[in-house]
């Protein structure tokens, strides 16, 4: 398909460029949203979308932005680095639940290196990732039930330790398996 003109000035190192890294359908306007997930369908659900009834604030914003032509999205698997992206080129990075789906030993260490690669001076990275500090305080305090909105219908029936585990794992999901793992590799502290 055609580049967008975001995703034209992030290839050639034009400024300011604003990267959401394992976007999903957590898209930002005015940004590049990458994701290893191609978000085409989705966007064009939202710009189809012509009542709101009900949609969360957020959508709602999201799907406005995309009948103004203002989200893009790229396929992309953000293991790979972003080569063709210049040094000291972005503005800010924003990292949405994805670091702990990498190896902390092989792949996070060369992913953080090529987001400080390609920021500017001072520019800020925002990453987000299950708090492991605040999944155990849940368990020992007998909260977990406050993640339930969050979660897939099963995990609000499940027990304690199931519970804790599929938010600390990150692998209830139907297409996860031991050939074809889409968990977590690990849980960060603050």
């Amino acid at each position: 398909g055609a580049w967008s003109r975001r995703e034209l000035a992030l290839w050639r190192g034009e400024h300011p460029v604003k990267l959401n890294i394992a976007a999903g359908p957590n898209m930002f306007p005015d940004w590049v949203n990458l994701d290893l997930v191609d978000m085409t369908d989705y966007r064009r659900t939202l710009f189809e979308q012509e009542d709101f009834t009900g949609w969360p604030d957020h959508q709602v914003n999201l799907a406005k932005a995309c009948k103004a032509g203002r989200v893009d999205s790229a396929v992309h698997d953000l293991r790979k680095g972003l080569p063709n992206v210049p040094d000291n080129s972005i503005s800010a990075i924003y990292v949405g639940q994805a670091i702990e789906h990498m190896s902390c030993i092989h792949e996070a260490p060369k992913f953080l290196a090529e987001c400080l690669r390609m920021l500017k001076p001072g520019a800020p990275i925002r990453i987000t990732t299950p708090d492991l500090d605040i999944l155990i305080d849940a368990y020992n305090e007998g909260t977990l039930e406050r993640f339930a909105s969050e979660q897939p219908a099963f995990y609000a029936g499940a027990p304690a330790g199931a519970q804790f585990s599929f938010l600390a794992f990150g692998a209830s999901g139907a297409d996860c398996t031991r050939e074809n793992f889409e968990g977590h590799f690990v849980c960060y502290t603050r």
